[in-house]
């Protein structure tokens, strides 16, 4: 009776589930993949020591506080750099219509600013019915949206302000290989360093080197393309 209470007891104690690859495994997958994409996408002949450059040069973009190890942090900051790179090409594009240079944008300095706008402009001269006037009224509302109190006016903090929410509507575009590198970090200390990070390059580099030279040749690349395609 004993060993069957124990059985059921095991039964149902929940076993720990392993720090390991079976869970990082698609993670190390998917930043290999990437460590590969551009020896398969290149010409043949890399040689190991120019691929294991290449990924030291790329190390170091992806290392962005430059501590000799690809973080949590890193990553952050991509993602407020890339952040802060959108609001001024949002901020740039509202600016391009700042025709008199004041750092204010009118509606009337949006009306005859280039583009669309500026030949709708041309036509204001011209005999318009009203359907016409109207659709170019919806045209100007739709630039003159960042004037956030309607005076006709978009200034600097309405500028920002409108660049900050059209931001939440967007998602920003990083580098896969930032997120992809920490995956790599062997030892799991939450860093994966410069050695680390080269370790995987080479594996994926000797994976392809069928013939084990130093050197990716056409053939290997058309072996390992072959090879990866799915089954049709």
């Amino acid at each position: 009776m004993r060993r069957i209470l124990a059985a059921l007891v095991l039964a149902m104690t929940p076993m720990p589930v392993p720090p390991a690859a079976a869970q990082q495994a698609p993670a190390v997958a998917e930043a290999e993949a990437l460590l590969l994409a551009p020896v398969l996408s290149g010409p043949p002949g890399l040689t190991l020591p120019r691929h294991l450059e290449d990924r030291r040069a790329q190390f170091a973009m992806l290392d962005f506080d430059g501590d000799g190890a690809v973080t949590p942090a890193d990553l952050e900051h991509h993602r407020l750099h890339q952040a802060t790179l959108r609001r001024a090409a949002i901020i740039a594009r509202i600016l391009a219509a700042d025709l008199d240079g004041d750092g204010v944008v009118t509606r009337e300095e949006m009306l005859q600013s280039g583009g669309g706008l500026h030949l709708l402009s041309m036509a204001l001269g011209v005999g318009l019915d009203a359907a016409e006037r109207r659709k170019i009224e919806a045209e100007i509302d739709q630039h003159m949206r960042p004037d956030h109190n309607g005076d006709g006016r978009i200034d600097g903090s309405e500028m920002l302000a409108h660049a900050k929410e059209q931001m939440t509507r967007e998602t920003l575009s990083l580098d896969p290989m930032i997120t992809a590198a920490l995956a790599l970090d062997q030892d799991g200390d939450g860093r994966t360093t410069l050695a680390e990070f080269l370790t995987a390059a080479e594996r994926v580099f000797r994976r392809l080197d069928a013939d084990g030279d130093g050197t990716i040749s056409k053939a290997e690349i058309n072996a390992y393309r072959k090879q990866s395609a799915p089954p049709r």
